[in-house]
């Protein structure tokens, strides 16, 4: 016995040894064959030699550097079976699942195991530092949003309690839909019996959202938690969210598309220069994230190149209905060249928006087929990319301009002869957004205009007018328009003030030209009290009463009083369901007077804001 006990203890040492000098073969014959000999110790004894768990411990370490993990499990978990309250053996086992292998799920049901045995034992038992690392890296997984999601609820009395059983899945939705990620997160961690009907339903794991900075790891943990009991083919997240920034993104981009997870909207940030391998990866697998894809968002910053990446997603995702396509500072590409004919039949609405070189912007939207779009929104400065991009939309309803000048849209698409007429016809939704007004397309009296018989909004946005402009946009849809918006910068002009129209134009023209018109907004902060009192006797001056569903014509600075002339003139002549009136803080005298307009049913309701 004694021999034998003692060869035991020497190839502990001389594997130790071995192990620390870098000989870790050699160490790995030693140690396998030293444990041989404590199987032989046991059958001649009856009990296990005491270096046993330290010759595991020690084969593990082994096998860890060799990365043969699974040996390293299975070898810790023989020596759970002489020793269950090892302490220091589930620290060895937990920080092989939560470092080596990675798997969360398993280090905290073994950090679990250890914390109820240094609970009945006291964390003398163990090495105290030892004690003091396993809790904190525990208590840390625990804590962490992507890990504490695991165990059943095997008790009935828990599913009696829990509401989440006996709500459908319809009204849990919706209470979902309310609930930031954070507060999503936090109810894993509240129940249970929560958790367990969560991960139940892939509808409800489709709450969830993957956010732009997600890593490998994090990924891989959130497919372990929503894996717990249905299949990730099956989920479609709400949010999904991609950000090319580093070489990192090839094998979490593997992950992702193996997954087989799919979401209602992918949102895809490229800011360095995409790998090839990805493009290929994309191409030749055609996963469902991007052929069932319905909604897109891509922005792409600085690196040109990375519009080719754009260029082999697109024509895939044949159920796109919903585009955001961002340009931000392209660099100039080192070779030029077209991009492929893409068509996206189910598309309806597409935003493009470019800031910077348009070269590259220019190829791409050229190579664009949107038939079938409703809504379009173009942010540039560049004429081309919006002519271009317009070019094969057919079935526009609403159309938004930014940066593009107005008296463009009204040479091309408005005056009789031009063949762009025929896109915009069935408009029904125009605005302009901080626009300019061009000098190079100057409109003579002969000029005939094309009629808009659909377009009921027409809106103003902090945007350069002049007098001949507006007045041919209001001879053109003053049949049908139901709502006019200005905001920030007035298109209107008042006897008196500082505007080049010279009192030509004015709110009373605006309101019996349009004879449909049923919303007003006008918020101009540079309209003083003479301005407003114009405003107040154009209204007085009107031929006729008219009705309006709301009218904002307000300015923050103006004074109560100037209000009060105009509700004296709103009595006369206007009949308004609905005013809103610029004042935070509205005094005694004018929220009498807006009383007095409520009991008489001249206004129907005030908003002061």
């Amino acid at each position: 016995m004694s021999v034998l006990y003692d060869d035991i203890f020497e190839g502990l040492i001389d594997g130790i040894h071995a192990f620390e000098s870098g000989l870790v073969n050699a160490a790995l014959y030693i140690l396998e064959d030293t444990l041989i000999k404590t199987d032989q110790f046991y059958e001649e004894n009856g009990i296990h030699h005491e270096s046993r768990i330290n010759i595991q411990m020690q084969l593990a370490k082994v096998y860890i550097w060799l990365r043969q993990f699974q040996k390293a499990v299975d070898i810790l978990k023989s020596a759970l079976e002489s020793s269950p309250e090892n302490v220091p053996v589930l620290y060895r086992l937990f920080l092989l699942y939560s470092d080596a292998y990675p798997n969360e799920k398993m280090a905290l049901k073994v950090y679990l195991r250890a914390e109820s045995v240094m609970k009945e034992n006291g964390s003398l038992d163990c090495n105290h530092r030892i004690y003091k690392n396993f809790v904190t890296r525990g208590e840390k997984i625990k804590c962490k949003r992507q890990s504490f999601f695991m165990f059943k609820d095997d008790t009935e009395e828990i599913d009696k309690q829990n509401l989440m059983k006996q709500l459908p899945i319809e009204i849990l939705s919706n209470i979902f839909s309310m609930l930031d990620p954070k507060s999503l997160i936090n109810l894993l961690l509240t129940c249970k019996g929560w958790r367990s009907t969560i991960l139940e339903s892939p509808h409800l794991i489709g709450a969830f959202t993957l956010s732009r900075d997600i890593t490998f790891k994090k990924l891989q943990s959130y497919l372990r938690l929503f894996d717990q009991k249905v299949s990730t083919s099956e989920i479609i997240l709400d949010k999904l969210s991609i950000a090319f920034n580093s070489r990192d993104e090839l094998p979490l981009m593997k992950l992702l598309l193996s997954s087989g997870l799919r979401s209602k909207s992918l949102n895809i940030e490229i800011r360095e220069a995409i790998q090839p391998q990805i493009c290929t990866l994309i191409k030749e697998s055609k996963p469902l994230l991007f052929t069932q894809q319905t909604h897109l968002s891509i922005t792409i910053e600085k690196e040109a190149q990375s519009i080719s990446f754009v260029d082999n997603i697109l024509p895939m995702m044949t159920n796109l209905q919903t585009l955001y396509i961002s340009f931000r500072n392209l660099s100039s590409p080192k070779q030029k060249s077209s991009s492929p004919l893409i068509d996206l039949p189910r598309l309806r609405f597409l935003n493009i928006k470019n800031e910077g070189k348009p070269d590259q912007v220019e190829r791409f939207v050229s190579a664009l087929t949107i038939h079938n779009v409703e809504s379009l929104t173009i942010d540039t400065r560049s004429t081309n990319i919006f002519l271009k991009c317009i070019r094969t939309a057919n079935k526009l309803k609403h159309l938004k301009m930014r940066m593009i000048p107005i008296e463009l849209f009204l040479y091309d698409f408005m005056i009789e002869g031009r063949p762009g007429y025929e896109r915009v016809k069935e408009l029904e939704t125009l605005e302009f957004d901080t626009c300019p007004s061009s000098v190079d397309h100057i409109f003579g009296p002969r000029v005939q205009f094309k009629e808009f018989n659909n377009l009921r909004v027409l809106k103003f946005r902090n945007s350069q007018i002049t007098v001949t402009t507006i007045e041919a946009f209001f001879k053109t849809c003053k049949k049908s328009l139901k709502e006019l918006d200005v905001l920030e910068k007035s298109l209107l002009s008042y006897k008196g003030s500082n505007t080049n129209n010279n009192g030509t134009f004015s709110l009373k023209n605006v309101l019996e030209t349009c004879t449909g018109l049923e919303e007003l907004h006008i918020t101009d902060n540079k309209i003083n009290s003479s301005n407003f009192t114009q405003i107040a006797f154009d209204i007085a001056m009107l031929t006729r009463p008219m009705k309006l569903n709301c009218l904002e014509l307000s300015n923050s600075s103006i004074p109560s009083s100037s209000y009060i002339v105009l509700f004296l003139s709103i009595k006369t002549k206007l009949t308004i369901k609905r005013m809103i009136i610029h004042q935070q803080n509205p005094d005694v005298q004018l929220i009498s007077f807006s009383e007095e307009l409520k009991r008489s049913k001249v206004v129907g309701e005030f908003c002061f804001i």
